[in-house]
């Protein structure tokens, strides 16, 4: 497939208002395009379905810490300097809406917090948060696309202060916002093949910089043999290009011919070979071969293995996920190696909604079901869904993504126990590299998190988490870390209402080290 996106300057690409100026505009459309579509918000729900659920809300929180100020004020690893106590406040105003009917299945989240402070001379702010994701089926059957949106805090750089809350140290948190929209149609060539064409668009801003900022367009095509038998054949073609801000584009193209087998009704197995053409690691496109396979094993609905490996001459990528859920027990394992073009600028970010919804993965495997499922979990044990896990950091330069994590979840009747291990390494990849990978040539983080929450009373609920993130250059320096302690308290109010009382503790390390403590009251009414 021929390249239609040439390695131009970037600076002749034509300026558009950015994202996030226009991400309250974004929930709000995404709602009233859900709701055009589907039944309207009175409308009683078709049987089998969900029908619309509109629920506005507010969130007022007050944080006292002992340490407003966690960058700046010291330097080395283990110098702590004076601490600066501030009362911050913290209004934000939102609404969830989902809607899961037999043409449209929509989950969104959004909420504009306002961050203010009293006895410091910080500067007041705004970040949104968003979570979105949906499908619309177009043409039942023919013609489907997927739609997802994302915002919240990251960190800049693995190597700057890290923090535990964004309200307290913002100087090296940028507000990141990713969108994607996915169409992809389906049709048949008489009794001969099935035809997928798929066309991926992504795009990613970060608040206030164009460090991370990235654009990338995947498309495919695909033809699969008809027929009764265990072997198919499928012929495809695709092509991904991708561009982050400042650097030139990176494009991959490749034809693949393969075979599917399914000795089994509970193992699929397919090999597959090819050419591939890519610029990714040198200014001129070279041509070489491309060849790999897979395999799937789903013995029963609580278990199932996927392990797939591909060779490129931009390096080999790879994935292996096994999951398995028992009665009490669920766990999920998780091994992938994949090119960052400029689709993503988030590597390594996790908050406890992206934990909780990994590790919730066997138990309910529809996604926008799982959303509210982790959601309503979030709620009732008190824990934060925007809190974070690890911390990640932006890139602006293709880049190899390696990620290994281990998770795993233990119910009881009243209580829960949560463990997660994870770790990520970011690969320098082709000539040109800006941020951190401009200092060194890899960069490994890892994340350590455990959670337990117990239900005290059918409306109070009390959680303790402990986590420990770290990050690793190739350079002496170049080495930061932080554990966070939490332990929180939360009972619901009525129907509509729940508050919350928390007691947190931090200790980070690097070049400017430091520790903080902090007590949190906060109440959330629905309407």
């Amino acid at each position: 497939m021929a390249t239609v996106m040439s390695r131009a300057n970037p600076e002749a690409v034509p300026a558009v208002t950015p994202l996030h100026l226009r991400l309250p505009l974004v929930a709000a459309l995404l709602t009233c395009v859900s709701a055009a579509h589907g039944q309207s918000l009175s409308e009683a729900p078709a049987s089998g379905s969900s029908g619309p659920r509109f629920r506005p809300q507010l969130t007022v929180a007050q944080v006292w810490t002992d340490n407003l100020r966690t960058d700046g004020s010291s330097l080395g690893t283990a110098y702590y300097g004076p601490k600066d106590a501030a009362l911050v406040t913290t209004v934000s105003p939102g609404f969830s809406y989902s809607i899961n009917s037999s043409g449209l299945r929509t989950s969104i989240d959004y909420s504009l917090s306002a961050i203010g402070y009293v006895k410091s001379n910080a500067s007041s702010r705004l970040q949104n948060s968003l979570s979105a994701r949906g499908t619309i089926e177009v043409v039942p059957q023919i013609l489907t696309v997927e739609a997802n949106a994302s915002a919240g805090q990251q960190a800049a750089s693995a190597f700057g202060t890290q923090s535990a809350d964004a309200g307290i140290s913002a100087a090296n948190r940028r507000e990141v916002l990713s969108a994607s929209i996915s169409p992809t149609l389906r049709s048949r060539l008489g009794d001969m093949a099935d035809v997928l064409m798929r066309v991926d668009e992504q795009r990613t801003e970060v608040r206030g910089t164009g460090q991370g900022d990235g654009r990338g367009r995947s498309t495919m095509v695909r033809l699969d043999s008809r027929g009764s038998g265990a072997m198919r054949f499928f012929a495809m073609l695709s092509q991904r290009q991708g561009q982050f801000q400042g650097a030139l584009n990176s494009n991959v193209d490749s034809q693949t011919v393969g075979l599917n087998y399914r000795p089994d009704i509970d193992w699929t197995l397919t090999l597959n070979g090819g050419r591939e053409k890519s610029d990714v690691l040198t200014a001129t496109s070279a041509t070489g071969s491309t060849w790999g396979g897979s395999a799937n094993w789903v013995p029963d609905v609580r278990t199932q293995v996927n392990a797939d490996w591909q060779k490129h001459a931009y390096g080999n990528t790879h994935s292996l996920s096994v999951e398995h859920r028992m009665r009490l027990v669920s766990f999920r394992f998780t091994d992938s190696a994949s090119l960052n073009q400029g689709y993503s600028s988030a590597g390594g970010r996790q908050t406890n909604f992206d934990l909780y919804y990994q590790l919730f993965a066997s138990r309910e495997p529809d996604p926008l079901k799982r959303v509210d499922y982790v959601r309503n979990y979030l709620q009732a044990m008190g824990l934060p869904a925007d809190g974070v896990v690890g911390g990640g950091l932006l890139t602006s330069s293709p880049n190899r993504l390696r990620q290994q994590q281990f998770g795993m979840t233990l119910l009881g009747v009243r209580s829960t126990l949560s463990v997660m291990v994870g770790r990520t390494q970011t690969q320098r990849v082709g000539p040109v590299a800006t941020g951190d990978l401009a200092l060194t040539p890899e960069i490994a983080q890892r994340t350590y998190s455990i959670s337990a929450a117990h239900k005290l009373t059918p409306t109070s609920s009390l959680s303790l988490s402990a986590n420990r993130s770290s990050n690793q250059g190739q350079g002496v320096s170049q080495f930061t870390s932080l554990d966070s302690y939490m332990a929180g308290w939360s009972i619901q109010l009525g129907s509509r209402a729940n508050a919350q009382l928390g007691l947190r503790h931090s200790r980070s390390q690097g070049v400017q080290g430091y520790s903080e403590n902090s007590v949190t009251a906060s109440m959330t009414q629905q309407f």
